[in-house]
């Protein structure tokens, strides 16, 4: 799959981060980046728990976690330039 990489995957406007995955990658702008992706976070979470409120508790402190590590990650490749 290719994608435009200027471009936000989901709202068309200038992105600012890419994530690559195995089948492409997805592009986003900020604002998706911080209303977007968390609303499908929580769409997938919710919509593939039996009890979503329990699930959603445990997945916040996953994602919480992963934003921590990449954060981190990201920050310590911006340190290597």
């Amino acid at each position: 799959m290719r994608i435009d990489h200027t471009q936000c995957t989901l709202c068309g406007q200038s992105a600012q981060g890419t994530w690559h995955g195995t089948d492409g990658a997805i592009a986003v702008c900020h604002r998706c980046a911080v209303e977007a992706l968390p609303a499908l976070i929580a769409d997938a979470v919710c919509l593939a728990a039996d009890d979503p409120r329990l699930r959603a508790v445990q997945v916040c402190r996953q994602v919480e976690a992963s934003y921590w590590r990449a954060l981190a990650l990201r920050l310590l490749t911006e340190g290597q330039r």
